[in-house]
């Protein structure tokens, strides 16, 4: 058995600062992964988005239902969308959106997400988790 010294899981569950609650498992599995998985419920329904791949590489599939209904396909609001929508499906990566945020700062001024105040709070919240 090889001895493994970084967290290969990680589990959350606490509540927000709005109130709602957390819940969340994160596993990198070296074998047999099923890709990436998201759900969210709420009082009104749920949103699943899934990828048999890399979230921030593959192209994601959304689902979404009100109510009981059963969850079906849904485009992404196009306010979400960061790249021309000439951009194939399979390859409208997050990368793509980044460095077109970074284009638009550079040129524009604009403030830049994530940012340093950013990391320091992903950095504190792992530290409270013992993963640094």
């Amino acid at each position: 058995m090889i001895e493994v010294d970084v967290p290969d899981n990680v589990m959350i569950h606490g509540a927000v600062a709005t109130g709602a609650v957390v819940s969340a498992h994160i596993a990198t599995v070296p074998t047999a992964t099923p890709g990436f998985r998201m759900e969210i419920y709420g009082r009104e329904g749920a949103l699943h988005v899934s990828t048999p791949g890399a979230v921030q590489r593959d192209a994601n599939a959304l689902a979404g239902s009100l109510g009981r209904a059963p969850l079906a396909p849904m485009d992404v609001p196009s306010a979400y969308l960061e790249v021309p929508a000439e951009t194939p499906t399979v390859r409208r990566a997050t990368w793509r959106a980044l460095y077109r945020r970074l284009g638009n700062a550079v040129t524009h001024g604009a403030v830049l997400e994530p940012d340093f105040e950013h990391a320091l709070i992903r950095h504190r919240l792992m530290d409270a988790i013992g993963c640094v």
